[in-house]
């Protein structure tokens, strides 16, 4: 007589995940457009590719990218307000929804011991706390300098 498997046993464990499969870590920022409407916003229609362009351009300076782009969530209030601004400035001017743009990046990894070893050399030396090769450059030079003083000490005193 043959006993019965139970299906769910039958079917492959997955596998453990590994360190170089874990998410990364990711910052995110926020960029709210604005557009007008009316007449000047029709004459004016390239500007607000311009300040989409624009705006992309900067963030991507700064490492970041395009992750999504949401259009701006309107109500009636909205298009009341924007009729009512039309009328006032006839027709001319209204606002216009815009959207919202959301870039990320990867986040910089947080400086291990070693990095705090020189900000805490630095400071010792009477250096500004500085970030990056300012602080690697004045610890070189430090070390060059120590070592004709240190040799120096040491022949008088042995001699």
């Amino acid at each position: 007589m043959e006993t019965q498997r139970d299906p769910a046993s039958a079917l492959p464990t997955p596998p453990l995940p590994r360190p170089q499969d874990a998410p990364l870590a990711f910052e995110s920022r926020v960029a709210t457009l604005s557009y007008a409407g009316g007449l000047i916003g029709a004459m004016t229609g390239g500007l607000q590719r311009r300040k989409l362009e624009t705006t992309i351009a900067r963030y991507n300076e700064e490492g970041y990218r395009l992750a999504h782009v949401l259009p701006a969530k309107t109500g009636i209030l909205f298009h009341l307000i924007g009729l009512v601004c039309l009328l006032i400035t006839l027709f001319l001017w209204a606002p216009q929804p815009g959207e919202t743009l959301i870039f990320e990046r990867r986040s910089m990894e947080k400086p291990g011991p070693a990095g705090r070893d020189i900000d805490l050399a630095a400071s010792r030396l009477g250096l500004p706390p500085t970030k990056g090769e300012p602080v690697k450059v004045a610890l070189v030079v430090a070390g060059i300098v120590a070592i004709p003083v240190v040799l120096e000490l040491a022949w008088r005193l042995g001699g």
